[in-house]
């Protein structure tokens, strides 16, 4: 999905959000997102919650290649079990 079918959906499921410009909506996922992708990129080792969408396990992995050991990250995405409201059908 890209972001304005992600506001298209938030606008159908919560009523409150109706009056929210698109574009707003469209730059305020985006904040967010890579406001997300910092946390997870300044985390060595541990996990980064998201309140209502999950949490973002991040681990230190020694792997070899060509001989040679590295140290690379890992990120794991958890999602949270609850049930996600109906998914409105897109225009």
């Amino acid at each position: 999905m890209d972001i304005r079918e992600f506001v298209h959906c938030a606008k159908q499921v919560e009523p409150k959000l109706e009056k929210l410009n698109d574009e707003r909506g469209c730059m305020l996922l985006r904040e967010v997102f890579k406001q997300i992708a910092w946390e997870i990129k300044e985390t060595t080792t541990g996990v980064v919650k998201v309140a209502g969408l999950g949490q973002f396990v991040v681990k230190q992995v020694e792997r070899e290649k060509d001989g040679k050991k590295d140290v690379v990250k890992r990120v794991h995405f958890q999602a949270f079990s609850k049930q996600p409201p109906a998914k409105p059908k897109l225009p």
